[in-house]
């Protein structure tokens, strides 16, 4: 069964075909940002945007590093399928994408701004037409663009065994958090390593008590150490002690200015105790560790939003903490955080 080939992935097929429940499913599994392309195009009232404005909306969206698209929008087949690593074709019978469509009547979806209450003579249309129009010119695109990857499902139960078998790898998600102060293009980045450390229902954190800023221990990763090592060296010293990284379960990317800052985050357990060796801004700032219960520390970091007008950097660091906090608890009791 194919693995995924890089994170700019293409969701096709004719309506009906379930694209929208596939992708979305595709993002749990992947962790990547989701595109739904009628919310582009369509407004609420039924009316669209012009072409021109779809395609540089589209254009600024292909240019991102990792994206799940969906949307069939045939006009746009080959520019799309030029930017991304791996194109999921639904490939489904016109009795199945019928049903499909008639399913979906009086239902609210995300994919697109308003609810369909009847069923469209104009969208039935589209689907009687489908393989006859847009599938040859898919088979076409596929001939031409070899060198992309091309993972075609015909039937429902395919698309599902295949999301499952994704979703049981030892799958890293990486999510991003954009800032709004942050340029088109970041040109540096930056790679720290953080440790997610928890004993009796409680996680170890790093406080900065002149601010009462709180944040999760880690730093940044030092010319010729690995990941590990970096989270090792840099929790003793923020904390006085030693761990030993499990496994690592998230990778955020956060973008401010010119840069694009990279927190892997490993879930460590105690090894023993060590020295801190802080620096002396560090030591300004008045950083020591103290142990939380979890569901205080989700509190916290659940605050991000009220410092959304006043302290961007505060926002931005409770809000990547909350995101990984919730991460972990996710995955350790394979359920969704409340």
């Amino acid at each position: 069964m194919k693995m995924i080939k890089g994170k700019r992935i293409l969701v096709l097929g004719c309506s009906g075909s379930g694209k929208s429940t596939f992708s979305h499913q595709l993002r749990n599994v992947t962790g990547f940002p989701l595109v739904y392309l009628d919310n582009l195009w369509w407004r609420p009232d039924r009316t669209h945007i012009s072409r021109e404005e779809f395609d540089c909306e589209l254009s600024r969206i292909l240019s991102k590093p990792e994206w799940i698209i969906d949307g069939d929008y045939s006009r746009t087949y080959e520019v799309r399928i030029r930017a991304c690593d791996t194109v999921i074709f639904l490939d489904y019978d016109e009795e199945v994408c019928m049903r499909g469509i008639a399913d979906r009547v009086g239902k609210v979806r995300p994919d697109i701004p308003w609810t369909e209450q009847i069923l469209d003579p104009e969208l039935v249309k589209q689907v009687q037409d489908y393989r006859e129009n847009n599938r040859p010119a898919l088979f076409a695109l596929m001939k031409q663009y070899k060198d992309k990857q091309w993972i075609i499902f015909t039937t429902r139960a395919q698309a599902s065994q295949w999301l499952e078998y994704q979703n049981n790898r030892d799958y890293i998600p990486e999510l991003e958090i954009l800032g709004k102060n942050r340029f088109e293009n970041y040109t540096k980045t930056r790679i720290a390593c953080r440790a997610v450390i928890v004993q009796e229902g409680k996680i170890l954190l790093s406080r900065e008590t002149k601010e009462d800023l709180w944040m999760i221990p880690g730093g940044g990763l030092e010319e010729g150490e690995t990941p590990e090592e970096c989270c090792i060296r840099e929790t003793e010293e923020e904390t006085g002690i030693v761990v030993k990284p499990l496994r690592r379960y998230l990778t955020i990317r956060e973008y401010y200015e010119e840069y694009c800052y990279v927190s892997h985050y490993y879930e460590c357990k105690v090894v023993s105790d060590g020295k801190i060796h802080l620096t002396e801004a560090e030591i300004k700032a008045g950083l020591r560790p103290e142990w939380l219960p979890l569901t205080e520390a989700r509190e916290i970091f659940s605050t991000h939003q009220d410092y959304a007008e006043t302290e961007e950097m505060r926002r931005g660091l409770y809000l990547r903490e909350y995101i990984a906090l919730n991460e972990w608890i996710n995955q350790r009791y394979n359920k969704p955080a409340e």
